[in-house]
């Protein structure tokens, strides 16, 4: 039976449509680099990368670095030695042709991906709790859109 490649998606913030994906320069010390969004850079979406487990869960990658949780902190691993953190992918709605889901942490499903500030257009993301009885920030829903390759 011959495997097909996964399939490679962009996720972009449902709000303001903004691209996920590095900002931090290479020459950066720091071994990990934060994930953020930025409405302005449009070729960080096409960086982002995702796979699905047989269990249905979620492997992401940026620029081919494994995603991963670092002090609460969604980070790309430049070390690619590293295995990807995964993630499970919940479906809050459907509505105007895109998808909108939540991001939580596969061994924590009470952390929710979400951004520092709504107000700032470039922000580190992080996973922190989430209140299941009060209603869904909107910051915490991301759309997934299929990415060809």
């Amino acid at each position: 039976m011959s495997s097909s490649p996964p399939v490679t998606y962009r996720i972009n913030n449902a709000v303001f449509n903004s691209p996920v994906g590095i900002a931090s320069s290479d020459k950066s010390p720091k071994p990990f680099h934060p994930i953020v969004g930025t409405r302005w850079d449009s070729d960080a979406s096409l960086k982002f990368g995702l796979s699905f487990t047989e269990k249905g869960r979620a492997k992401l990658y940026i620029e081919g670095c494994p995603v991963v949780l670092s002090n609460r902190i969604v980070c790309a691993a430049s070390n690619v030695i590293s295995p990807p953190d995964e993630f499970v992918l919940e479906l809050v709605s459907e509505a105007n042709f895109r998808r909108l889901y939540k991001i939580c942490w596969a061994s924590s499903r009470d952390l929710v991906w979400t951004l520092n500030s709504a107000i700032e257009p470039a922000n580190s993301v992080f996973l922190s709790p989430d209140n299941p009885d009060a209603p869904y920030n909107p910051r915490q829903l991301w759309y997934l859109e299929y990415q060809p390759l």
